[in-house]
């Protein structure tokens, strides 16, 4: 659905700028490198976890999980692909905000019935467990479904893709201020070379953008001007 013209600068930054995104996503996958200072001194609960790093860094499943994520990443982008194309001639973007919802609740109750079928642990209770579930339901299911639905039809799925590596950059940056977790340099690299990512395409996109609005408006002055001289010649 994207075109990508390598003559022109636009088309070298998006090209670009996706290339540093998934540098960015390998260095936060395969590299961590040396650990850096926590920009939050007070954090007790996290010195047990941070020193036991047998139990943080096995490499079987950090690699599975990093698989599995790659996995995620095609399937979301295949999906906000199928969704700039529904809008297309489905342009009710609440009613299909819902209907994912609905559709995503009722393949979400079938796996957990698969993987959990003791029914007491589905009984929610007044706990952070509650608080998790309304926060997804209002802010993730609700809110960001209907906004990611109404910037796809404004902008296409390039523009919205391209801001799921802020989601990663945001979970580092906010575990290491708030939580006090311990952060890798591979991490900041990593971050660094998405938010650079980023960049590059929506300036790319941008131009292209400008420079399509511009010859469109050229092509309607020209129209004009020929019509305006054809009623002249006319008379």
């Amino acid at each position: 659905m994207e075109t990508f013209r390598l003559k022109s600068i636009p088309g070298i930054a998006k090209v670009t700028g996706v290339v540093l995104c998934i540098t960015g996503v390998i260095f936060v996958a395969l590299y961590k490198g040396p650990k850096l200072k926590s920009l939050n001194f007070h954090h007790p609960f996290l010195h047990s976890c941070n020193n036991n790093d047998s139990l943080t860094e096995n490499r079987n499943t950090w690699t599975l999980g990093s698989f599995l994520m790659f996995v995620v990443a095609i399937f979301w982008a295949l999906w906000t692909v199928l969704q700039g194309m529904i809008l297309r001639e489905y342009p009710s973007k609440l009613l299909l905000a819902t209907l994912i919802s609905v559709f995503s609740a009722f393949q979400s109750c079938l796996v957990a019935f698969i993987f959990e079928k003791n029914l007491k642990k589905w009984k929610l209770h007044w706990d952070e467990g509650l608080l998790a579930v309304s926060y997804s339901g209002v802010f993730i299911a609700g809110l960001a479904l209907y906004l990611q639905s109404w910037c796809n039809d404004k902008k296409g799925p390039l523009f919205v893709s391209m801001f799921s590596p802020l989601a990663l950059v945001l979970t580092i940056t906010i575990a290491s201020v708030l939580l006090g977790e311990v952060t890798n340099l591979g991490s900041v690299l990593g971050c660094v070379f998405m938010v650079g990512g980023l960049y590059c395409v929506i300036w790319g996109k941008s131009r292209e953008q400008n420079s399509t609005e511009s010859d469109i408006e050229r092509e309607e002055e020209n129209q004009k001007t020929s019509n305006r001289f054809n009623i002249e010649e006319g008379k």
